[in-house]
């Protein structure tokens, strides 16, 4: 699949403006194109600017891809347009096996009205997990779990009969020390990891590294 060609992009504004009831706002693309907003795009965090309009995020979503597909034209974000189209295309493959996921209503609504990047982002996330389940030919049913004001997990996943509780951590890698970090953790436990899936036996651990993991032997970890 290429997520770049006129077709693909174009089939993901559809499929998402039709799935959630929602239009393009044209007269905001048009100004948009003709450089009215310059920085109509921007990224919330980053606090010395401000976008130039407060509308849900994912018409902001809506309009990049529009800009996209319609080159050339007066004005064109390409760097925040990239990342718009290959999100909107996440959204767009996730929105079309919702119907089989429960209690998903409400991440609909949240899409359509956050006005800000990381609320909406946070969601496409979830649904693109729940996707991931659902398509798997093991799992029978997933189930937003409904929120009452309290930390709970998002998702409850029928897996060949047994119930699991899923939360969904979207991974901050604003370093590459964090993702170095992860990825050598990861390394560590994969042994232990795999023993207690191999007994189908479920733990819960708490691990504190007081020097560099890397340094930490893999024996170390082993039961």
């Amino acid at each position: 699949m290429n997520m770049w060609s006129i077709e693909a992009v174009e089939n993901a504004v559809e499929n998402v403006c039709s799935t959630l009831d929602i239009g393009l706002e044209k007269q905001i693309l048009d100004d948009y194109k003709m450089g009215k907003y310059p920085n109509f795009l921007i990224y919330e965090k980053l606090r010395d600017r401000e976008s130039d309009l407060a509308i849900p995020a994912v018409q902001k979503y809506l309009i990049s891809c529009r800009s996209y597909l319609e080159q050339p034209c007066q004005y064109y974000d390409i760097f925040r347009a990239c990342r718009h189209v290959t999100f909107l295309q996440v959204l767009s493959n996730a929105l079309r096996t919702t119907n089989q996921m429960k209690n998903h209503e409400e991440k609909f609504s949240i899409i359509k009205n956050a006005t800000n990047y990381e609320e909406l982002e946070a969601c496409i996330f979830e649904l693109a997990v729940a996707h991931q389940y659902i398509s798997n030919e093991h799992v029978s049913s997933v189930c937003f779990v409904e929120r009452h004001g309290s930390p709970s997990p998002d998702l409850l996943v029928s897996i060949e009969g047994s119930e699991h509780y899923i939360e969904c951590k979207r991974y901050n890698r604003a370093s590459d020390v964090n993702y170095i970090l992860r990825n050598v953790v990861r390394e560590k436990l994969s042994c232990i990891l795999h023993l207690f899936k191999e007994r189908q036996e479920g733990a819960l651990f708490e691990i504190s590294f007081h020097k560099n993991p890397k340094y930490i032997s893999n024996w170390t970890f082993a039961i």
